[in-house]
């Protein structure tokens, strides 16, 4: 998951949506902060990619684009969503690719609250129309 909340934010919605286990308190090498991730070497930056959830915060359009790259080169599959201009570069690089799933997303918290926003309403108007029959 990557997105530009803060790391204490994307890692309650990353508990929250699954991507990390609930009660999960050591996450030091699972979250990264802009490009610290790409401090690490190569081969312990495909090792993370390919063998466990990982969450990247306050992320630069280059950082999400290089993912993206890096993904593809390990024979991932990324998928992108995004709502910004600087969401633009990724979201084009990440059309055409193969094997597994793996969603990158910058903006988690405005989807998981749209998300919940439409359940609610649909359980309000459904609550309406029970009541007016």
């Amino acid at each position: 998951m990557i997105t530009g909340d803060s790391k204490e934010t994307a890692v309650a919605i990353a508990k929250e949506v699954g991507i990390f286990d609930p009660a999960a308190t050591d996450l030091a090498n699972k979250t990264y902060a802009g490009g610290e991730f790409f401090e690490l070497e190569r081969a312990v930056q495909d090792e993370l990619l390919t063998s466990s959830n990982l969450v990247f915060c306050r992320a630069e359009p280059q950082d999400k684009q290089r993912l993206v790259r890096q993904l593809q080169a390990l024979g991932e599959v990324a998928a992108m969503t995004g709502d910004g201009v600087n969401d633009a570069p990724a979201l084009q690089q990440a059309r055409n690719v193969p094997r597994r799933f793996t969603l990158l997303r910058p903006n988690v918290a405005h989807a998981h609250a749209s998300a919940r926003a439409h359940a609610h309403a649909k359980d309000d108007t459904q609550k309406r129309e029970a009541r007016a029959n």
